[in-house]
């Protein structure tokens, strides 16, 4: 029988998904640091410019609420290895603690999704670029193991300071996904490098998953971590998922191609890549965690120009709460977004 926390979580069916950090203030998404392969230290320097002057999370759970959202998830910390909490653990205390700003960005998250009827969601990335050992966890084993060590203990930071966590939400945590799926001691291009981890067992799947189950019993957590064995639901990215009855899903989506602030146009709203029920076809035991991709810039400012209410209840009959496939045979064809009849607002909407 499904766990009713799972269940509550499948019928909750849509939830935004905020990915904001230090790369904000770049303007070239999330992945910036390792793409430009920017010196770590260079890097470090823009938290001398993270004010965040603009943040206000209570806007941001206004405009989820107002969309018909039933949770939300922040990302914590990415693969920068930049949190947003003040985090003992942190190497070199690369925290939000640790800038201008000075400020617990998780707590106020936290606060503003409670307050708003909304269930809560911490995202958290195991591996932090700015460790040798990432890459060569062999080679840089007292590297790696500290990271292993910064990830463990941090995630029990996130696990006990903010009361009931409902969604724990990992990415890039699989033991395989050590140096982004690469051996650079060997040449694995070709390989399926899922089944030839360099370190098995690396990041301690089975403890990290009896740490969180302790610690917050009921919370739901995705499989992104160890060898995927773990988890209550899985994550396809950017892409909608085969059909499956057996095992709770969600999309997470973003709705520019990128997940952190980009400084272009919504190109993704005008381009087609918005599914049509024709496109997506059936499906089952699915949700939709999308993010709102170029719209939570460096400050804190929100630019929302998608959720407005009538995009859910009320126009997608097949996306309310509470349907299922069965109930909608014949009559709708189900979906994952069906395009916007209005034109978008570009505005700062949350009042950013």
């Amino acid at each position: 029988m499904i766990r009713k926390e799972l269940q509550e979580w499948k019928e909750m069916r849509f939830g935004m998904f905020i990915h904001w950090g230090l790369y904000a203030l770049l303007g070239r998404g999330e992945w910036a640091m390792y793409e430009e392969a920017i010196d770590k230290d260079e890097y470090r320097k823009l938290m001398d410019s993270f004010t965040a002057e603009n943040f206000d999370a209570g806007k941001w759970a206004a405009v989820a609420k107002a969309a018909g959202m039933k949770y939300m998830v922040l990302t914590t910390r990415h693969h920068d290895g930049f949190a947003l909490w003040d985090s003992a653990a942190s190497h070199e205390q690369f925290t939000s603690m640790h800038t201008p700003a000075h400020r617990d960005f998780v707590g106020e998250f936290v606060d503003a999704c409670r307050s708003a009827g909304l269930k809560v969601g911490l995202y958290y990335s195991p591996l932090d670029w700015r460790f040798p050992g990432y890459f060569f966890p062999r080679m840089y084993r007292k590297s790696a193991l500290e990271m292993r060590r910064q990830c463990h203990e941090q995630i029990r930071e996130l696990l006990t300071q903010y009361g009931k966590i409902d969604i724990f939400w990992f990415d890039g945590g699989e033991d395989y996904w050590l140096c982004h799926g690469r051996n650079l001691h060997q040449d694995n291009a070709g390989e399926d490098f899922r089944l030839h981890p360099q370190c098995p067992g690396f990041w301690g799947a089975e403890e990290l998953n009896d740490m969180i189950r302790t610690l917050q019993p009921g919370i739901i957590v995705n499989n992104r971590f160890g060898n995927r064995e773990f988890g209550d639901f899985e994550t396809p990215e950017k892409r909608i998922g085969e059909f499956n009855t057996m095992t709770p899903w969600e999309t997470n989506t973003p709705i520019n191609g990128t997940y952190g602030w980009v400084d272009r146009p919504a190109a993704s709203l005008r381009n087609g890549r918005w599914k049509s029920s024709s496109q997506c076809g059936a499906e089952t035991g699915r949700n939709d965690c999308s993010g709102p991709g170029r719209t939570v810039r460096g400050d804190g400012r929100v630019a929302f120009f998608l959720w407005r209410k009538h995009l859910w209840n009320g126009r997608r009959p097949f996306l309310q709460y509470g349907i299922r496939r069965n109930d909608l045979e014949g009559k709708y064809p189900l979906c994952a977004y069906s395009g916007l009849e209005n034109k978008p607002d570009t505005s700062s909407g949350a009042g950013g």
